[in-house]
């Protein structure tokens, strides 16, 4: 996707856990949310394409295409939110995770 990426990045209320996301412009995403008033769709979570959705469900083929597109995905994400924060590069530290296209780590308040 050429669409430029919108990097969010928020803590848990109350919490030293801050999280990095990577956002497009809406359509069809499974997670969606409002940004600067406009609709965004989270990297990983894109609509199906239409040649996936035609795979039989549950089946071994379709399990392993569906999770090499997200995958693939993820993958997007990550580069986004380290090349906007860098410091979160090569595993952002010890006490980073990378999990679903997101980054979560601990920052003192």
């Amino acid at each position: 996707m050429t669409t430029a990426l919108t990097i969010d990045r928020g803590r848990i209320y109350g919490t030293d856990t801050v999280y990095y996301s990577a956002w497009e412009p809406y359509d069809g995403h499974s997670t969606q949310k409002t940004i600067d008033g406009v609709s965004m769709g989270r990297v990983g979570t894109r609509r199906l394409s239409e040649t996936l959705d035609a795979l039989q469900a549950l089946s071994s083929e379709r399990l392993a295409a569906v999770g090499f597109w997200h995958e693939t995905q993820y993958e997007e994400a990550y580069a986004a939110i380290v090349n906007e924060y860098p410091s979160l590069g090569m595993n952002g530290g010890l006490n980073s995770k990378r999990d679903m296209g997101e980054i979560r780590t601990t920052e003192p308040e």
